[in-house]
């Protein structure tokens, strides 16, 4: 049970286990964590205390479930039991997952909408076809921009070696992160030792696979031996997880090496971490987030792939601000056993990597199967997608010429909306769909082509009464924007809520909160969310088309919110095909536009086999625009934690934008509050973590303005000057700290004795007031009494 800041007092007094400085991370328990347990083994009494559990619940929502056989509600139950079994075995800083032998609601969920694989093969069933190596020898040629296989062919043929390819790629990154502030850990000295004993294999005739011997990057939340796994939290900065990542081994046991673990926004949201921001190479901003330092490190070409995680948008936002391609895995694909997971319901795994070809090899290689760490990984049957018989494939684009209109009534520019302006993507569609099409009828792909009108009109799911009338009311009120506070309400969130610290230190402490909502709202959810996959999943139109091309990355059918994917979770690919210099931004900025591809669950290699014809298609790669070295150095040049200068300096000559619809004219260029409809500023700025004084702060002044120092080079990893408010916390750190942040109160030496728990009891006798009740907030009355409307409608 959560304890109230006096209430945890009295537990650490004499008597009970205090958290001193010399205690090792706890072992997770040996025997399996409990399977799901029934509502009828739980007294109401226990019913009770799992409600008085989650302490922060919404409009103290008591009510039972009235049907006893609900999976969901007994997974939510089960979820909090376990928290309170295992709250003395398990550190609170793991953020661990369900374990296979518990039925998830994701799980159940599936195998009620479709059926789940019953065949599967292994990733060493499946065999890879390497390119002719290359006549040239090193070093003739860059590695920098070389696609994986190209790669994999040159270290098999011996004409470059392992220990050159990894040095390579760590050198890039050092030389780099000062500007960019994407690298949170290298990992040199590991990957080097295996670089050496991959080239002593080589030499004795032994090859893994085309994996083997390259380099990678992975989002800071994978555990690979004892090194700190930051999570991109400076409260995090000398955590180590007992738990290893499945999803590491298999890529390591496939030959890959691990080089370096990329920064990610704190606590998986937003580019700002606990050390400063990621920055896009292509100097249009920030790198997107969470996943910001996979997608920089990958479009730098400073790593020829990286592993990235999303909840709601965290590969897809940094491919967009990267303009680098990325993969978000369907159902199962990878485990997410040993990895921070804050959302098990929607929180899945993915890559960034500049090249669709290479895509085959690093699904099959991370593929586990169904892994005893993570329930809802599965076991398939993968195919090389090189393999794949296009003439087989029919593919359904979603066209139109969207563009900007000028009237001449109001003066002022608007989007036609003859297909969705998400950002940056929309802009050129035509001019990309036929470069796509005529890829198709090079490769020979079948294909309808058709508007975005035809297109929703084909799809009979968006005919459902449900679907038309709900999650939506007249009053605006959003069922799904409760679905995602709903998605914290178990496992991880539930165990960190009132870690009031954790929230001021990342960008949730303004924007989501750790809010849950009540188990009335969340059974309903659940039931539209299976009543939608069975009809999304079993529309007719999956039986005639096996992926689809469109230009909304979340909503295949581009009529749902954007949050249902993620949860049934479809296969999707983010392909960059469309570059262009930008003349109104600093030298050197460019920006690249992505289409989405959708498949089934377990299809992705059908994306991957559709989208390497598309960015091979001569036209289309010939579009592709590198970052400016050159100009990045010089544009972060002596740059602070915050780059302020950077932003300062952004837009040197506004006047030069082209008009709209002309090449070059800003993909974020129209505004309907600009004057003109024109944006002044069509680029991102300083996110709110940065910007002093803004609600949202949460990187302190001092810190913020100080030069950027990397995390690996720092002497001191988390300095009180780094951590926002610790002036108010450090007082009543084993109150308020280090029950959540063990790892914290180890590093700087403070430990829970007595004495300490004494004066603690002091201060906050003497500034009652001196720690706030939350630092986010909450949903109002008004929002509550529409979310009930809604559960009535059901």
């Amino acid at each position: 049970m959560l304890l109230k800041p006096a209430l945890l007092l009295v537990s650490l007094l004499p008597g009970v286990r205090a958290f001193a400085t010399t205690a090792s991370p706890p072992s997770p328990p040996s025997a399996p964590l409990p399977v799901c347990y029934s509502e009828n083994d739980l007294s109401e009494a226990e019913q009770a205390t799992m409600v008085e559990q989650q302490t922060l619940y919404l409009y103290n929502d008591t009510t039972l479930p009235e049907d006893k056989s609900n999976i969901f509600n007994t997974y939510f139950a089960s979820g909090l039991k376990w928290m309170d079994s295992y709250k003395d075995k398990f550190d609170p800083e793991i953020f661990t997952m369900q374990t296979v032998d518990s039925l998830t609601m994701v799980k159940y969920m599936q195998g009620n909408v479709f059926q789940l694989p019953t065949t599967s093969n292994k990733p060493e069933d499946v065999t890879f076809e390497l390119p002719a190596p290359s006549e040239l020898t090193a070093p003739e040629y860059s590695l920098k921009y070389m696609p994986i296989l190209d790669m994999a062919a040159l270290i098999k043929a011996k004409v470059v070696s392992c220990v050159h390819v990894v040095d390579y790629f760590t050198a890039r990154l050092v030389e780099f992160e000062p500007y960019l502030a994407i690298t949170s850990l290298l990992l040199t000295e590991t990957a080097r030792a295996k670089a050496l004993a991959y080239d002593a294999m080589i030499a004795n005739s032994t090859y893994l696979g085309p994996l083997m011997c390259i380099p990678f990057g992975m989002k800071d939340h994978h555990q690979i031996d004892d090194e700190v796994t930051a999570d991109g939290h400076i409260l995090y900065g000398a955590r180590v997880k007992p738990l290893k990542s499945s999803l590491m081994a298999a890529l390591e046991k496939a030959g890959a090496i691990p080089i370096a673990k990329m920064q990610m926004g704190a606590w998986a949201n937003g580019p700002i971490h606990g050390w400063g921001q990621c920055m896009s190479p292509y100097l249009t901003g920030n790198g997107g987030g969470s996943s910001c330092g996979s997608g920089s490190g990958a479009a730098l070409g400073a790593l020829p792939f990286a592993i990235s995680e999303e909840t709601w948008g965290s590969i897809v936002s940094p491919c967009r601000e990267n303009h680098i391609s990325g993969h978000l895995t369907s159902y199962g694909v990878f485990s997410r056993g040993g990895a921070s997971i804050l959302s098990p319901t929607m929180d899945h795994f993915g890559f960034h990597s500049r090249w669709i070809k290479d895509y085959g090899v690093i699904l099959n290689a991370g593929r586990t199967g169904a892994d005893p760490l993570d329930a809802d990984s599965t076991a398939f049957e993968f195919v090389d997608p090189a393999k794949v018989d296009l003439a087989s494939i029919k593919v359904l684009i979603v066209t139109g010429d969207g563009k900007a209109e000028y009237n001449n009534e109001t003066g002022a520019w608007s989007w036609n909306s003859a297909v969705p302006l998400g950002g940056k993507l929309g802009w050129h569609w035509k001019e990309q769909m036929e470069l796509v099409m005529e890829a198709f009828d090079a490769a020979g792909i079948a294909y309808d082509a058709v508007d975005f009108d035809e297109a929703v009109d084909m799809w009979e799911h968006l005919k459902d009464d449900i679907v038309k009338e709900w999650p939506y009311n007249e009053e605006g009120a959003n069922m799904f924007s409760s679905s995602y506070y709903a998605v914290y309400s178990q496992t991880s969130w539930a165990k960190i809520q009132q870690f009031y610290l954790g929230h001021e230190n990342s960008h949730r402490r303004s924007r989501w909160g750790a809010r849950t909502i009540p188990l009335k709202l969340m059974r309903n959810i659940n039931w539209y969310m299976t009543h939608m996959g069975k009809l999304f999943f079993n529309d007719p139109l999956w039986e005639t088309y096996d992926v689809v091309i469109t230009v909304d990355a979340y909503s295949v059918s581009q009529s749902m919110h954007s949050g249902f994917e993620q949860w049934v979770r479809t296969a999707k690919t983010f392909l960059v095909d469309h570059y262009q210099e930008t003349p109104c931004l600093r030298e050197g900025a460019k920006e690249g536009a992505f289409m989405t591809l959708t498949a089934l669950p377990f299809k992705d290699y059908l994306n991957v086999a559709v989208g390497t014809v598309i960015q091979e298609h001569p036209p289309i790669k010939a579009k592709i625009l590198y970052p400016d070295e050159g100009a990045i150095k010089t544009a972060f040049d002596g740059r602070t934690r915050c780059p302020y200068a950077f932003y300062d300096s952004m837009y040197p000559d506004p006047e030069a934008c082209p008009d709209p619809n002309e090449e070059g004219f800003p993909f974020y260029g129209l505004s309907s509050s600009g004057e003109n409809g024109l944006n002044p500023k069509p680029y991102a700025t300083m996110r709110n973590g940065c910007i002093i004084g803004n609600p949202g702060q949460h990187l302190p002044t001092a810190w913020a303005t100080s030069p950027y120092v990397p995390k690996y080079e720092l002497t001191d990893a988390m300095p009180d000057e780094a951590i926002y408010r610790w002036e108010t916390y450090g007082p009543v750190a084993c109150t308020h700290v280090c029950p959540w942040v063990p790892s914290l109160c180890e590093y700087k030496g403070i430990t829970c004795d007595r004495r300490r728990l004494e004066a603690e009891a002091v201060h906050l006798a003497k500034f009652p007031a001196a720690v706030p009740e939350k630092p986010f907030p909450t949903i109002g009355t008004d929002e509550k009494a529409m979310l009930e409307e809604l559960m009535e409608d059901v």
